[in-house]
């Protein structure tokens, strides 16, 4: 990539299920929901797995209907099966972001 050239994330959720936002930033209750997201952005961006996929999966678990996807908990689960659902879970790319992730240090959320 030049310097010229930007890079292009696509907004990773539906209209019909907006994440939690306070002031317009994702609200997150715990460590374990932003690293979740960050899972998962790290999967598409290594497309891994689409934010299509993600979105139609993250569909499927709200109209089951067993979380409040009003707060950031519920919301947060609900991601999480969604995740679940996906067959990524079960590749390698998965298994080394888990334990790139589980090497770190609490409260060390980057790279370095």
């Amino acid at each position: 990539m030049t310097s010229n050239e930007s890079v292009v994330r696509p907004e990773p959720f539906v209209v019909d299920v907006p994440p939690p936002r306070a002031n317009g930033e994702i609200v997150f209750d715990a460590p374990w929901q932003s690293r979740l997201f960050g899972l998962t952005a790290a999967l598409a961006e290594r497309e891994a797995l689409s934010w299509a996929d993600v979105q139609s999966a993250l569909i499927a678990e709200v109209q089951v209907g067993d979380h409040d996807t009003g707060t950031p908990s519920g919301y947060w689960q609900c991601w999480l099966r969604a995740v679940g659902r996906l067959e990524v879970v079960e590749t390698e790319v998965w298994s080394d972001l888990v334990d790139e992730l589980s090497r770190r240090e609490v409260g060390h959320d980057h790279r370095h």
